[in-house]
């Protein structure tokens, strides 16, 4: 039992340095000292993922433990919609991503991070990577997520997302006027 409260008390601690990081970095972009694009100027998906997001989740997307979930080894991803996956980048989650072994407490939301042409990105490499299929995320479907999510400040969670279907996003089969300029 003792060691059950030290790891949730761990857990809640990385969670608070967490939300302590992402409120300095959101100070930092909200004063213009720091832009979304500069801090990761990749652009392709591969380098977008190997700059930001292979530190948790593993070069391999084998996950890191105690910082990342796997992505290679997860059935959710494997089954998630588009929509699903944008959000789960663009604005975090929480809970137990199912076929993780371990769980982990947050996804830290990318909004402020990235530019919406590296969020396509990212996702649809990703998508090919680990989940095995050949996503089609358009920069006009992130566009209009983070407009319509524009005010929220906290995390999915992880039945939220799997609830959602993102009915209103326009679906790749939609004709947007190309995958990315």
């Amino acid at each position: 039992m003792l060691q059950r409260i030290q790891t949730l008390a761990r857990w809640r601690m990385l969670q608070v340095v967490l939300a302590l990081m992402s409120g300095m970095i959101m100070a930092l972009v909200s004063e213009g000292s720091v832009s979304v694009d500069s801090r990761f100027p990749g652009t392709t998906g591969a380098e977008v993922y190997h700059q930001t997001c292979s530190q948790c989740h593993g070069v391999h997307g084998e996950g890191r433990f105690g910082l990342g979930t796997a992505l290679n080894a997860s059935s959710w991803l494997k089954t998630c919609q588009d929509e699903q996956l944008i959000a789960l980048v663009m604005d975090g989650v929480h809970g137990r991503i199912p076929g993780s072994d371990t769980p982990y407490p947050v996804m830290v939301a990318m909004r402020d991070w990235l530019s919406d042409y590296q969020l396509a990105e990212v996702c649809n490499y990703v998508a090919r990577a680990w989940i095995g299929r050949a996503a089609e995320i358009r920069l006009a479907m992130v566009q209009i997520h983070r407009e319509r999510y524009a005010d929220r400040l906290t995390p999915w969670a992880l039945g939220e997302l799997a609830r959602w279907t993102g009915d209103s996003l326009p679906t790749a089969d939609q004709n947007l006027g190309g995958r990315l300029p």
